[in-house]
Formats: structure tokens, C-alpha cells, sequence
């Protein structure tokens, strides 16, 4: 059996609407369109959650459109709602397009001290090689 979204209940086999839930997932739908984060309007609702969790409750189609679930909020709800979500991962640079990494050029030259000692641990061998390399930082602007 698959998860029953919150705000509704199993009555004699068939989905209802829970009206106390669907009450905080109205509210909680009103507060994200208000401006509220996720998690005020969540909190503000009166639903206990986190963000992704309550990003995928927003996301949720049952909630207009449904055949077993019967409509909790309206389907221009539903858009306005959609339409915030991206509207704001746009604004924060969060729409899901990996970003182009960059290629930084740190002005360092490494040299390497020739080893004059060896240590039969292998640790200490390590520690004592490592600290022969030196770094010298050029053309700093």
C-alpha cells in the first residue's frame, strides 16, 4: 500500500478528506504563496516537517488531481504554488543545472629537497619526505 498523503484518511476503502489536515495543507499552501519559506509556512500551518519534506508536499498532485484522492486545493492554486517554487530556485541559482565549475590558477611551485636520511618506520619516513617539499608562491597581483 502506497503512503497516504497527509490530509486525507482510508474510510471504508476509499480516500477522505481529513478536514483538520486539509485545513494545514490549505494554510500551508496560502503561507508559501504569502511568502513564507518552507519551513514558516509549514511551521505557520501547523505541520511538523522538513524542507524537502514540505518542498514535496507543495509538489504533490494528488492534492488537485486525483482519481482515488478527492481535491483539497484548487488547481490554480497548485500553479500559483509551482510557479513560486521555480521562480524562487531561479533567484537563488537552484534550477537544477549543475554549474559550470571554474578553473583556478594558484601561483605555487613546488620543489623537492633530495632526502639525505631514511627511516626504517614507515610513518616517520613519510613525515620526514613531506617535509622536504617546499612551496614558493609566484606572481601574486
Amino acid at each position: 500500500m502506497e503512503h497516504i498523503p497527509y490530509g486525507y484518511r482510508i474510510e471504508n476503502g476509499k480516500a477522505a478528506v481529513d478536514e483538520t489536515a486539509a485545513g494545514q495543507v490549505r494554510r500551508l499552501f496560502e503561507n508559501y504563496l504569502s511568502g513564507d519559506s518552507l519551513k514558516k509556512a509549514a511551521e505557520n500551518a501547523g505541520i511538523v516537517g522538513n524542507h524537502g519534506t514540505i518542498k514535496l508536499m507543495l509538489q504533490n498532485r494528488r492534492y488537485f488531481r486525483d482519481d482515488f484522492y478527492p481535491p483539497i486545493i484548487s488547481d490554480k492554486m497548485f500553479n500559483a504554488v509551482a510557479e513560486e517554487l521555480q521562480s524562487r530556485a531561479e533567484r537563488l541559482g537552484r534550477n537544477g543545472h549543475a554549474r559550470k565549475e571554474r578553473s583556478v590558477n594558484v601561483p605555487v611551485r613546488f620543489t623537492f629537497i633530495s632526502a639525505a636520511d631514511y627511516f626504517e618506520d614507515p610513518v616517520q619516513q613519510a613525515e620526514y619526505m613531506y617535509g622536504l617539499i617546499k612551496t614558493e608562491v609566484t606572481n601574486i597581483e
